[in-house]
């Protein structure tokens, strides 16, 4: 999820770097990133994005899906799931 912000950002600033003629590899890297995450992040069993591709163990960093705009806030299924998941992790790990 790191590079992909990262990724997001250098492309917004590539004007002001003067690194224009490389916003359009680094978009379509994005993209491609962005594509992957979407059809294999997505873990249906768990109802969250996990850590990892095929995995069920959630990442804290998926909490950050909205906040980064890869999903809209009202995402009903994957935003809302993945932080659900997570807080009843959470909960569960904080019970005696």
């Amino acid at each position: 999820m790191a590079l992909l912000v990262a990724l997001d950002r250098v492309i917004a600033l590539a004007s002001q770097i003067d690194t224009q003629e490389r916003a359009t590899g680094w978009t379509a890297v994005r993209d491609e990133i962005r594509t992957a995450i979407l059809e294999h992040g997505w873990n249906e069993r768990a109802g969250a994005f996990t850590q990892a591709f095929g995995g069920e163990d959630l990442d804290a960093s998926n909490l950050m899906l909205v906040i980064i705009g890869f999903l809209p806030g009202d995402d009903p299924h994957r935003a809302a799931g993945t932080a659900q998941r997570a807080l009843r992790v959470r909960v569960r790990r904080d019970e005696p």
